[in-house]
């Protein structure tokens, strides 16, 4: 009889641990499911303070095709098809939500729409991108002086939410980049 009632504690000990497993392969392959890769060059936000603690503030610079500068700010989604770059600086067309059922595009993603120019809808406004301290006056400095061309990779989801991945700089992602000395001592001085 202990036995039985040893398996039945084991067994109710498990099955959480067997659903929260359950739950998290599940996320796992709604996150990954129907997704596209992006990537959008950007531009500084406000030209006196790009730094904003350890966040690099930055706009998009889309290539806008068509005029949806009178589409309104909470039901506005770009239609992105690729451009001759592929998913990189894809064109990207202002619409109405509701009409992204019949849109021809390679992905629809929600947007804000504030006078024409427009960022994701994640919450944040200007757009922020966290990056290390020690090379945060220089990925600055980088994008001010436009040294070196920097975009934002973003994964779209079938259902227009999106979720940034990583910043590039150059041809590089962030993290092989930051791998590289700082450019006075790979200048030499």
């Amino acid at each position: 009889m202990s036995f039985n009632k040893t398996m039945l504690k084991l067994g109710a000990l498990a099955l959480p641990f067997a659903a929260l497993l359950f739950m998290a392969g599940n996320a796992a392959l709604n996150r990954d499911a129907g997704q596209s890769v992006w990537q959008v060059k950007i531009a500084g936000y406000d030209p006196r303070d790009l730094l904003y603690g350890h966040y690099l503030t930055y706009r998009y610079e889309w290539n806008i095709k068509g005029d949806g500068a009178a589409l309104p700010e909470n039901d506005t989604c770009l239609c992105l098809t690729a451009s001759g770059s592929g998913h990189r600086d894809p064109d990207a067309m202002p619409m109405h939500c509701p009409e992204k059922k019949t849109a021809r595009c390679d992905a629809v993603i929600q947007a804000w729409n504030s006078h024409g120019s427009y960022s994701l809808k994640r919450g944040s406004n200007p757009e922020q991108y966290f990056i290390p301290e020690n090379r945060a006056r220089e990925l600055e400095s980088l994008l001010r002086e436009g040294k070196q061309t920097l975009r934002i990779e973003f994964a779209a989801h079938r259902d227009g939410h999106t979720a940034i991945r990583t910043l590039y700089i150059g041809e590089q992602p962030l993290a092989a980049y930051l791998n590289l000395p700082p450019p006075a001592q790979r200048e030499g001085g």
